[in-house]
This record gives C-alpha cells, structure tokens and sequence, in this order.
C-alpha cells in the first residue's frame, strides 16, 4: 500500500510542477511576443494542450511499466500491453472519459483513480488561466479601440496649447498620463501588461 501511494505522490506533484511550468513560463512570455493578441491566445491554447499531452504520457508510461511486473496488478480487457494502449487509456482516464473497455485490477487501481481526480483538476486549471489571458488580451484591444473612438469623436479630447502635465481618468476607466508639448499631447496608459503611446497633433482643434 505505502509503494503506490510514493508512486502516486511522485507522479502527481511532476504532473503538478510541470503544469506549473508551463502555465506559469506562458503567462511570462506570452507577453513579449511582438504579435497580434488573437494569436497570442492560440498559443497559450496550444501551451496548455501539450502540457495536457505530456502528462498524459507520464501516466501512460507508468501503466506500461507496471502492468510488466505482478507486484502492481495489471490492465485487463481490450489491453494488448502496448504503450499505444496505455497511451489510449491514460487519455480516457485522464480526461475523465471512461469507456470501460480496459479495466485495472489490482494496486493499479489506485493509481487510475487519482489521474481521473489530477485530470479534472488540471484541465480546470487551464481552462481558468486561458479565461484569464482571453479575458486580458480581448480587454485590451476593446480598451485601445474605444480611445481611439473617443479621441476621434466631436465629444473627443480638447486640450489647450502649452507645457504642462496631465493626469485623468478617460470615461471607459482606463489611467491615461499625457505631457503637453508644443502642438502635440504625447499620449501613454497601460493596460495588463501593454503600453501604448500615441501622439496627437491638437494644433488643429
């Protein structure tokens, strides 16, 4: 009893770290990457499926491992003791499917159980961090276009001419900072983890 539980604990907290990795590195450098957000969210989505693929596979490689020696039990049913067959079942497991068309018996059971429980947590986990960047990157690109809006709009933003510094609140709720400077108001707020600076010439207004 107390092996499978030291397997189980190693198993689940590399599965653990590694999403950990993963997600975490994402969030990091997602950011840098000089492209478009729409893409920048198919990436994270792509992140987290293979780190989804990795896990599976460690879990996959641990059947095929264990249903070799007696000591741990063994797959029984549509099982022929390939790695493409534990591959097949730890996805099934893992993504709590279930076709029930292999079975575990013995300790290995154990060891079904909790990758049943660490898949639902973790694809949770993916789904709430990439809610999360969505949520990030579509709000800035809304943010970015209501000011552009705004500031084309005849209720826009009228400044007078001459030096100074400014400070406001733009009616969509985003902190803006602007420097008068000769004609032109130079223009800079940040959103997440984006700045932008634009530069109007309000020498004609």
């Amino acid at each position: 009893m107390i092996p499978i539980i030291l397997i189980n604990t190693v198993i689940v907290s590399l599965c653990v770290m590694l999403h950990y990795g993963f997600l975490y590195k994402t969030s990091v450098i997602l950011p840098r990457i000089p492209i478009q957000n729409k893409f920048k969210i198919l990436l994270a989505v792509l992140v987290a499926l293979f780190a989804h693929i990795i896990e599976v596979l460690i879990y996959a490689y641990s059947y095929f491992l264990m249903h070799k020696s007696d000591e741990w039990g063994y797959l029984d049913g549509n099982y022929d003791g390939s790695l493409t067959d534990s591959l097949y079942f730890s996805f099934t497991t893992f993504s709590t499917l279930g076709f029930g068309d292999i079975e575990p018996i013995g300790s290995l059971r154990f060891l079904v159980g909790v990758e049943s429980l660490l898949g639902f947590v973790l694809i949770t986990w993916s789904a709430s961090f990439l809610y999360f960047e969505m949520h990030k990157y579509w709000n800035e690109w809304n943010y970015i276009s209501k000011f552009h809006t705004y500031l084309s709009s005849p209720d826009g933003l009228v400044f007078k001419k001459g030096w100074g510094r400014g400070l406001f609140w733009a009616n969509f709720g985003l902190r803006i900072s602007c420097k008068f400077r000769a004609n032109f108001v130079h223009f800079s707020f940040k959103s997440m983890r984006t700045c932008l600076v634009i530069y109007v010439d309000y020498a004609k207004i």
